[in-house]
């Protein structure tokens, strides 16, 4: 078993699940927004534009709200402001999420799958005593991101196979 993380450790843990879900919220909005359903025609498989843009709305939605999740579970520590905290966990993540390759296969072959896996590892290290409600924000966020990563690579399976996931935990 895994040694618990420090109150510090855990408040750069949750900003950084905060910006991950917060710029996951843009890029999906961004990707509607700023090409519309026609331009996400051949963007993912078979998919009609509409139904991909429907489903990037309700993913991004559910961004929003895990990103604020994070935020009000990030510990109030004197020399860690908040603000501070919210940042990308990696330059790497950084780079997927904010770089040229912003795309709906960059979301669910890349970002979710990795993210995924930081949440079921972190849930499996958390300590009920200390991580309670740490613990049950992870339950519901897993829960949403596995189902939004099935139906996102619902979207993009005739792409082919998954490439592995960017490493940040």
């Amino acid at each position: 078993m895994s040694p618990p993380w420090s109150i510090e450790g855990t408040a750069i843990r949750l900003g950084g699940y905060a910006w991950v879900e917060q710029r996951l919220f843009e890029v999906l909005g961004g990707l509607v927004g700023t090409a519309g359903t026609a331009g996400m025609a051949g963007t993912a498989g078979t998919a009609k534009p509409a139904q991909v843009a429907m489903v990037a709305l309700a993913h991004a939605s559910h961004h929003a709200w895990h990103a604020e999740i994070w935020r009000s579970r990030i510990p109030i520590l004197a020399h860690l402001p908040v603000g501070s905290l919210v940042v990308p966990p990696r330059p790497e993540v950084r780079d997927i999420l904010e770089g040229p390759g912003e795309s709906l296969v960059a979301v669910y072959r890349v970002v979710l799958p990795s993210l995924v896996g930081v949440y079921a590892r972190h849930l499996t290290r958390a300590r009920p005593v200390a991580d309670g409600p740490v613990i049950r924000a992870l339950e519901l966020v897993l829960a949403d991101e596995r189902r939004d990563l099935s139906e996102g690579q619902g979207l993009l399976s005739p792409f082919g196979g998954v490439p592995s996931g960017v490493e940040w935990d």
